[in-house]
C-alpha cells in the first residue's frame, strides 16, 4: 500500500581526506557523535569517561556533528581526535584504546 519508488543511481561518498593536525587540538580530545543512532551519544560518553581515567591531563570535548558540522569536517569526519592525533581503535577494545589514547596523549606534534 505505501511505497516510495527509489530512482537514480548510487552516488559513493569520496573521502574527505586524512586529518591534519590543528594547533586548537593539541592537550585536549575531540569526540564526535551523530544523533542517528541511538548509541552514539552514550559511546561518546563513555570514550570521554576512558580518556579522563587514563589521560586526565587531557581536556575532553563532546560534539554532536549534526550541530557543528564545520567541527568535524575541520576534522575531516575523524570520530576522535587525543591531542591532535586521530584514534584508529575502537573503544569496546578497551585495553588497546586506552594504549593508544595514553599514547597519543604523551605525544608532541
Amino acid at each position: 500500500m505505501l511505497h516510495l519508488p527509489i530512482e537514480g543511481s548510487y552516488e559513493p561518498v569520496t573521502p574527505v581526506g586524512e586529518y591534519e593536525p590543528l594547533p586548537e587540538d593539541k592537550n585536549k580530545a575531540v569526540i564526535f557523535y551523530g544523533p542517528i543512532c541511538q548509541f552514539s551519544y552514550q559511546f561518546a560518553k563513555r570514550i570521554e569517561g576512558i580518556i579522563k581515567e587514563v589521560a586526565p591531563s587531557i581536556k575532553a570535548e563532546v560534539i554532536n556533528e549534526w550541530e557543528k558540522p564545520k567541527e568535524s569536517l575541520r576534522r575531516r569526519n575523524w570520530w576522535l581526535v587525543v591531542n591532535a592525533k586521530p584514534i584508529q581503535t575502537f573503544f569496546m577494545q578497551t585495553e588497546k584504546f586506552k594504549q593508544e589514547v595514553q599514547q597519543a596523549a604523551r605525544e608532541n606534534f
